[in-house]
């Protein structure tokens, strides 16, 4: 039971990798403007491009859609 589990984890190895990156690098700028109290345009370009890109990747990793793929 754990083998089929364990191989059905590491067909999905580098989607993991890639949602996990984006995860901590999503948290790493939101806490450091907690931390700061101050938000500036790079701050806000850069949260507004990975959050999308996030969704879009926990999404491409449930529904394997192509389209999505293609896109992303």
């Amino acid at each position: 039971m754990k083998t089929k589990a364990l191989k059905t984890l590491l067909k999905y190895w580098q989607e993991i990798i890639f949602i996990v990156s984006i995860g901590l690098l999503l948290f790493e700028v939101t806490r450091y403007n907690l931390i700061q109290n101050s938000i500036d345009g790079w701050d806000i370009a850069l949260l507004s491009f990975i959050l999308p890109l996030f969704v879009c990747l926990i999404g491409q990793f449930y529904w394997n859609n192509k389209t999505l793929s293609i896109i992303l």
